[in-house]
């Protein structure tokens, strides 16, 4: 359901741009941004459905898995380096975490895979880094969809204000409400 989320918001970003006639800077960026999260969240599935489709039984299968996941190491580096709009600055530290975590998962399936004997724990350190890799995917989904990140999650939102003076209104006794705009930021726990 949020992968649809995903793609209809993608959509309705990418008519209401190009249907309007003329384009500022600011919208061929959000643009931009929408066909890298369409490009990215493709892929995904792509990559999702070739590791399905593995036969576990067959020992080439060892060699397509390192490959799809080399794959997915340079794709996850790829996605790090997106230049996200203002309204979505979360979401490149976000794929940074997931390029770091992904790039350790592939490193420890690679020494699980390619020494003898095989380490369990390798696998399960691979395994661990590869699960909080897509976790910050699903925390991208769940950002660009509107969506809420469920309670068993681990996540922490910390609102912060977007207001120079907001030292001096803490420490004053002044008892007015301050309207200062806010920005939610989402940090992982893992």
């Amino acid at each position: 359901m949020t992968k649809n989320r995903l793609i209809i918001l993608i959509i309705s970003l990418s008519v209401c741009l190009f249907g309007c006639g003329k384009t500022t800077d600011e919208e061929k960026a959000l643009a931009d941004f929408s066909e890298e999260i369409s490009d990215f969240t493709e892929y995904i599935k792509e990559t999702d459905e070739k590791i399905n489709n593995l036969d576990p039984a067959d020992k080439a299968s060892i060699d397509s898995l390192l490959q799809i996941l080399d794959d997915m190491d340079d794709a996850f580096q790829a996605f790090s380096e997106i230049d996200a709009p203002t309204q979505y600055q979360d979401i490149e530290n976000l794929a940074q975490e997931a390029s770091e975590n992904m790039s350790l998962a592939v490193s420890y399936y690679h020494a699980f895979f390619e020494n003898e004997p095989f380490s369990e724990q390798d696998a399960d350190t691979a395994y661990d880094y590869y699960k909080r890799a897509m976790k910050r995917v699903r925390y991208i989904g769940y950002m660009l969809t509107g969506g809420e990140i469920p309670e068993d999650e681990n996540v922490t939102i910390y609102e912060e204000a977007n207001d120079g003076n907001i030292l001096h209104k803490l420490i004053s006794d002044d008892k007015e409400e301050n309207n200062t705009a806010s920005t939610e930021t989402f940090e992982a726990v893992d």
